[in-house]
């Protein structure tokens, strides 16, 4: 009797060791191929029914394993695309919202467009459009290099700066945050723009150039054109003028020794 309990006891400590080391060996598998990665997905914030037209309350974001998630799951850093989209099926609070629950081509640049406002592409070279470092999703500002008013007693050109914090919505054809690859050259930008705005972009490069300056992503300040005054053609040989961007451009310099500016 005492022989077949020691038996049944040794046959359990080894089922535990063998249940142990394949939870080991399962765990390194999963840690191997990434299965326990959790991903960012956009999930209803409430019941929602079909039909129902999205608003930023309706929605938030919660992480699930990567093995779990639908493969058509939105994820998390298209949050800000799904409002004002029109849900073709209805969604239970927390379940993950689908591209299949959005109108077909939903990903579209139109659906890109911010409620208010209006897609307007623009023509630009190598060195107005940033050398190709522009990327979706940038912010920039809008500067005219336009002819001189007449009756100004102006001659040549002057640089204006027409618009602030604009958002870029597409580079060339790519509107993809991430194809940074596909985007060696491009001749147009695509800019979110109120519909006025629009109008002055449009009389703008008809008129003249249009350059884009880039903004770090965390400065979000405003900047009134009216403040800046234009540059003209004779501002390149007034020595007082020069004299002026020289100490600007110094400030700056020593801004940047003592350690990067901060956005606030």
């Amino acid at each position: 009797m005492k022989e077949k309990i020691a038996l049944l006891a040794a046959v359990g400590v080894a089922l535990l060791a063998m249940a142990g080391m394949y939870r080991h060996i399962e765990n390194a598998r999963r840690a191997a191929t990434g299965e326990d990665e959790t991903l960012s997905f956009v999930v209803a914030a409430r019941d929602l029914p079909a039909g129902a037209t999205l608003a930023p309350e309706d929605l938030a974001t919660a992480r699930f394993p990567r093995r779990t998630r639908p493969s058509s799951a939105v994820g998390g850093e298209s949050l800000d695309l799904l409002a004002s989209r029109t849900l073709l099926r209805a969604r239970r609070a927390g379940e993950p919202i689908l591209w299949l629950d959005l109108p077909e081509g939903g990903d579209s640049l139109a659906c890109r467009v911010p409620a208010g406002e209006r897609a307007i592409t623009i023509a630009v070279s190598d060195t107005s459009g940033l050398s190709g470092h522009l990327r979706p999703r940038d912010r920039v500002d809008v500067f005219g290099i336009l002819p001189a008013s007449e009756g100004t007693g102006t001659s040549g050109r002057v640089a204006r700066l027409l618009l602030t914090n604009v958002t870029v919505l597409a580079v060339g054809t790519s509107t993809a945050e991430g194809s940074w690859d596909l985007l060696d050259a491009y001749a147009t930008a695509t800019l979110a723009v109120k519909p006025a705005e629009a109008q002055l972009l449009a009389l703008a490069q008809q008129e003249g150039d249009l350059v884009l300056a880039l903004r770090h992503p965390q400065d979000v300040a405003g900047l009134d054109p009216t403040e800046l005054p234009d540059v003209r053609s004779e501002h390149l040989y007034a020595p007082e003028r020069l004299a002026e961007l020289v100490r600007q451009q110094r400030e700056r310099v020593a801004i940047y020794k003592s350690g990067l500016p901060e956005i606030e």
